[in-house]
């Protein structure tokens, strides 16, 4: 993301899996992040941390604080995410 120093801030704690192992969290930013797109569209704050880890099946894991900004539900089931508009929709 070419972000520069100044944008990423100190963290000094770590991140516990569900199995309990740790990952080292490096630093942290907040980005404005879309959901959506075109009408669908919804813009909030999200607070990323970046992590130093080998490999993850992962690319982003959005926490509950996020879900909780947006009024979002999911689905692991269905691999979805439902969040009201501004709109009502």
């Amino acid at each position: 993301m070419q972000l520069s120093d100044e944008q990423l801030k100190p963290y000094s704690e770590m991140l516990i899996g569900f199995a309990g192992e740790q990952v080292e969290v490096m630093r942290y930013t907040t980005l404005y992040t879309t959901f959506g797109e075109d009408e669908n569209a919804k813009m909030i704050k999200v607070l990323y941390l970046v992590v130093k880890i080998p490999f993850s099946s992962y690319n982003i894991i959005i926490g509950r604080p996020a879900f909780n900004a947006l009024g979002a539900t999911m689905s692991t089931l269905y691999l979805a995410v439902k969040y009201p508009l501004d709109n009502g929709k």
